[in-house]
């Protein structure tokens, strides 16, 4: 669904000077039936007469001329194709001059209406026919009610498409009879953020029901979709997944299924993403959204128990994924396996997140029954930065095989002791290798034609130490990447896209980021993903949508452009230029422009670069200005190597800021010298003094003289006179060491540290280590 863009808007016209991308405040509806024609209405900035929806399935639209032009709203008729699947589908908003951030939209199976107020009393409750999906807004303490008619023994479902959508509600459904009678209610947002309920009508009559937020506060946007009409709904899908590149059966049971269904399904090998959705369109009586499932990569194995008891262990050889279930109240499910002590071995359940009942724990013991490990829920990193962790009832464990352990065993229940149907699971069990996962924080990146953007990429770490290379393939043509450099240890990599001045693009183009690196003789390759938060305050493990790529689109050119050299070598303690070439407009060369820098990658974004890691001297380009110089120094606490440097300038044009980025600098920090050690061990022969000569090997700047100390002496080895600072500009240097004629130490390393001060800051270089023999 996501990977597959039918991009349905042509974007080809030049931009003014003055055009900026859209923004997007609201989008009414949030959906459309399949084959009717709806009117979208988009409220925003910088909407303009050729404002298009950016969708990745099939249909038609037409913009719907307002009287005069309107810039903060555009309407789009639009028909959906009818064999386009029910599902939730990522949706942009484009015109020529770019692309607003991605939403969702909901391609339903039933007439759709809006919401019309006063409905906010069993009193005042809409009218309704059904089957209907009801657009409305639902927001702070706001309660909407809706009345329609039902037959007796008439089954209907009463589903909100609220929080998979992405809105600021935390919903939840009261229904009630003609005497305003309770009949059902349901607020646990098990369906991944959202509420339904099932019922049979009792008698011939008119039902209301109602929704609002869970706490009455709903914040923005605080959309929804109602729907009200007879669907078959799927309780359990076994298995929850399966691997990459198979076709794989599932059975499907429960909910309003009279008999269990299976369906084959091909999970794409293509797929870079862990999750697909399984479309319910000829499943029963259609309206249903798709199930979430899980694509894996290793071996799979399906454990199913027809006797109804508690089996024994299941003998498992990792790495595997088995997809298994709880038949009954008290199940537990038990595996083992062999292994070696020190061996590390990752288990992880995927059973909520997915939509399961389980609730899971993992228990782990070792041949003897000695427990190892007890894990229930456990914290999940924000997803939004600045967010605190929250819990998952999905339980993960790391585990390293203690000494003397020959086999673990591993015991899967219910954190409350239940079982039966939708009680299903995978357990994935496999080696823990060194790892890295990338994050995308962007859906869109749009770049001016003659500028720049910055795509700045979180490395989040599993264990793997060494540097990754960032990359974008299949860039469009006109359109180059820079930077892309993640250094060993490093926690984020910066790419730059930048567009030439006369590049064209057809329409939005989708792209992904991959990284490279290589561990233990083996190539890692990552995929970026975009973890987007859809249900609010709701578990993150069953509310996160997972997008492996952004979309590009071209804007006009800014008015000006910055850009710096291509690399600058930078010695730690130095001031170096870093000169800085502008191009103007017309309209911009009587204009002063503020032109600065920022090292992303040693500061969190936002946050201002301490002069104690680099100290950055910005500059300002009066009026026709077209060169200007910035002073560069790096402080003591700046990694040796590779980091990467945005330059950016600013101006006000009618009363307006306006920003260019200029193509990423990379930046090579340098160690102002290093110290060589002349080849081969050190000899420490009994009785004599032993000679250690050595050099400093100095940056072309550097021109101060240099400390030495050494340490790790054994008892018998002393200095033969302290240690003279190394002279400015001097390199050579030698230590003189006395050896006690009764030494008897086979083995010492020696520790040669040293430091030296520019411009009154100290400046310690890392030591180096002497290896020292006994003859």
């Amino acid at each position: 669904m996501i990977r597959h863009l039918a991009l349905l808007v042509a974007l080809a016209s030049p931009l003014t000077a003055a055009a900026a991308p859209p923004t997007v405040a609201r989008v009414s509806p949030r959906g459309a039936e399949r084959g009717k024609p709806v009117e979208v209405v988009i409220a925003g900035t910088n909407l303009t007469p050729q404002t298009r929806l950016v969708l990745p399935f099939k249909a038609e639209q037409t913009m719907v001329p307002d009287a005069k032009s309107n810039p903060a709203q555009a309407r789009i008729r639009l028909t959906v194709d009818a064999a386009v699947p029910v599902g939730i589908y990522p949706a942009r908003v484009a015109t020529e001059d770019g692309l607003a951030p991605l939403f969702l939209f909901c391609i339903d199976h039933f007439p759709a209406i809006n919401e019309v107020e006063d409905n906010s009393s069993f009193d005042k409750a809409q009218k309704v026919d059904v089957p209907v999906v009801v657009n409305g807004e639902c927001a702070g303490g706001d309660i909407d009610c809706f009345r329609f008619n039902a037959k007796q023994g008439q089954r209907l479902v009463v589903e909100t498409e609220a929080a998979r959508l992405g809105s600021g509600i935390v919903p939840q459904l009261r229904l009630t009879d003609s005497k305003n009678r309770f009949l059902a209610a349901d607020d646990s947002q098990s369906l991944r953020g959202d509420c339904r309920i099932v019922f049979t009508a009792p008698a011939d009559g008119d039902y209301v029901v109602e929704i609002s937020d869970t706490r009455y506060r709903g914040a923005a946007p605080p959309f929804y979709r109602l729907k009200i009409a007879d669907y078959d709904i799927v309780e359990e899908i076994f298995p929850l997944g399966g691997r990459r590149g198979d076709t794989v059966a599932f059975t499907l049971r429960g909910g309003s299924l009279a008999n269990p269904v299976e369906v084959r399904r091909p999970l794409d090998d293509a797929q870079t993403t862990g999750t697909a959705f399984l479309a319910l369109d000829g499943v029963g009586k259609p309206g249903a959204l798709p199930a979430l499932l899980a694509v894996g990569d290793l071996p799979e194995r399906a454990w199913t128990k027809t006797d109804g008891k508690d089996p024994k262990a299941l003998d498992i050889l990792p790495p595997l994924t088995i997809n298994g279930r709880l038949e009954a109240k008290g199940d537990i499910d038990r595996f083992q396996f062999p292994v070696a002590a020190g061996q590390r071995y990752r288990l992880r359940v995927q059973a909520e997140s997915l939509g399961s009942n389980l609730d899971g724990v993992l228990r782990v013991s070792d041949q003897a029954g000695k427990q190892l490990a007890l894990v229930d829920d456990v914290d999940v990193p924000a997803v939004v930065p600045g967010q605190p962790p929250t819990k998952a009832a999905d339980p993960v464990v790391d585990l390293t095989v203690p000494a003397g352990v020959t086999l673990l065993k591993v015991e899967l229940f219910d954190q409350r002791h239940r079982g039966g149907l939708n009680f299903v699971y995978r357990l994935s069990v496999e080696a823990v290798v060194p790892d890295f996962e990338l994050r995308l924080p962007a859906t869109e990146v749009n770049v001016p034609r003659g500028g720049s953007s910055i795509l700045f990429i979180p490395v989040i770490r599993q264990g793997f130490t060494g540097s990754i290379q960032l990359a974008i393939p299949d860039l469009p043509p006109g359109v180059t990447a820079t930077g892309g450099d993640v250094p060993a240890n490093g926690t984020s990599g910066i790419l730059t896209l930048s567009a030439a001045a006369g590049a064209t693009l057809a329409a939005p183009v989708l792209l992904r980021v991959e990284g490279k690196a290589t561990s233990d003789g083996k190539e890692l390759r990552r995929v970026a993903e975009q973890k987007l938060v859809l249900g609010k305050e709701v578990n993150p493990s069953t509310s996160v949508l997972s997008l492996p790529n952004f979309a590009l689109a071209l804007t006009g050119a800014e008015p000006f452009a910055v850009q710096g050299p291509a690399m600058l070598d930078v010695v730690r303690g130095y001031a170096t230029p870093l000169p800085i070439t502008l191009t103007r407009t017309p309209e911009a060369m009587a204009l002063p422009i503020e032109v600065t820098a920022s090292l992303p990658q040693l500061t969190p974004p936002g946050q201002p670069l301490p002069a104690t890691i680099f100290a950055l001297t910005p500059g300002s380009a009066a009026a026709n200005i077209l060169t200007i110089t910035l002073t560069l120094t790096p402080g003591p606490q700046v990694p040796e190597g590779k980091t990467a440097l945005v330059v950016q300038g600013k101006t006000k044009i009618a009363n307006v800021d306006r920003l260019a980025v200029g193509p990423l600098v990379a930046i090579n920090v340098l160690r102002p010298y290093r110290i060589e050690i002349q080849a081969g061990d050190v000899i420490l022969t009994p009785g004599q003094t032993i000679t250690l000569k050595g050099k400093i090997v100095r940056q072309a700047v550097f021109k101060e003289a240099v400390a030495l100390k050494l340490d790790g002496l054994p008892a018998g080895v002393t200095l033969a006179a302290p240690l003279a600072p190394i002279a400015p500009t001097a390199a050579d240097f030698q230590i003189e060491l006395k050896v006690d004629p009764k030494y008897a130490v086979p083995m010492a390393n020696l520790s040669l540290g040293s430091t030296t001060t520019i411009g009154g800051v100290a400046h310690p270089q890392p030591p180096v280590v002497i290896a020292a023999k006994l003859k």
